[in-house]
């Protein structure tokens, strides 16, 4: 069933491009195709003169690809080009099937992998998701870093300031101070007018 429809699907591409080949003409499926072709660029002419030009245009092209190995061999074994064309587009045909069958056997992987690249997808996209939450939560706590970095020099300035004020109280108060000797001295002596 699948290699008929093959088939056919193999049929109408080869219509249709040889329909665009030949600028949309209808072609029938029988091997004169080319000869009607021919003759209907032949009866498009106005004068022989015109049909000479391209019969010595013709000529001179085939002498030109003469040297072509396809064409050499062609002209050698004496094959019609007819012939030829119907062979190659018989063998264009088979490769055009064999082509067909292969994405037809291969279409269950192929399915398989389209499934696995949309799983992978998905689990990127998480990923994705996840790592925009981490670097949003990275930039949080780097201003949290920087909020502290501007504690931490606003304590250490205090810090230093209150060693300065400390230093300078110690000094005076050591100034202030009265010693033990005129304490006891003022406290043991005894208290006169004088």
């Amino acid at each position: 069933m699948a290699s008929v429809d093959a088939q056919q699907y193999a049929e109408a591409l080869r219509k249709s491009l040889m329909e665009d080949l030949f600028d949309g003409e209808e072609l029938d499926d029988n091997d004169s195709s080319d000869q009607q072709q021919s003759t209907l660029a032949l009866q498009g002419m106005d004068d022989s003169s015109q049909a000479q030009q391209q019969l010595s245009a013709l000529e001179s092209e085939l002498e030109e690809f003469a040297g072509h190995e396809v064409i050499r061999a062609i002209l050698e074994q004496g094959v019609v080009m007819q012939q030829h064309s119907a062979d190659v587009g018989g063998r264009l045909r088979t490769l055009e099937l064999e082509s067909i069958q292969d994405y037809i056997a291969e279409s269950d992987n192929l399915v398989a992998l389209h499934d696995q690249i949309q799983h992978c997808d998905s689990i990127l996209e998480h990923m994705e998701g996840l790592l925009g939450k981490f670097q949003a939560d990275l930039g949080q706590v780097s201003e949290e870093i920087r909020a502290l970095q501007v504690q931490s020099a606003t304590m250490s300035t205090k810090l230093r300031n209150r060693r300065a004020l400390e230093d300078r109280l110690g000094s005076f108060l050591e100034q202030l101070v009265v010693s033990e000797d005129l304490i006891s001295s003022l406290l043991d002596s005894e208290v006169s007018e004088e």
